[in-house]
């Protein structure tokens, strides 16, 4: 479980509890808004450091399915 920070096109930023490994792909499963379908994005991290002030990680990731239009609805 992470909280979303930023969410783009590309990607997006989260809070973590636990630290993300750089090039790791994860799979990211979310709810649109308005709507009960969720969706499933691969993500591959991109960087992920430790705040001191939030006690938490922050990881930046980038889309990985966007590029093929792979989005599927669990």
């Amino acid at each position: 479980m992470a909280d979303t920070i930023d969410f783009s096109d590309g990607g997006l930023q989260i809070a973590s509890r636990k630290p993300l490994l750089a090039d790791t792909l994860v799979r990211i499963i979310y709810n649109r808004v308005a709507s009960d379908v969720s969706l499933e994005e691969l993500a591959q991290v991109q960087w992920c450091l430790y705040s001191e002030n939030t006690v938490r990680y922050r990881a930046g990731l980038s889309f990985q399915s966007q590029a093929t239009d792979r989005n599927s609805p669990l």
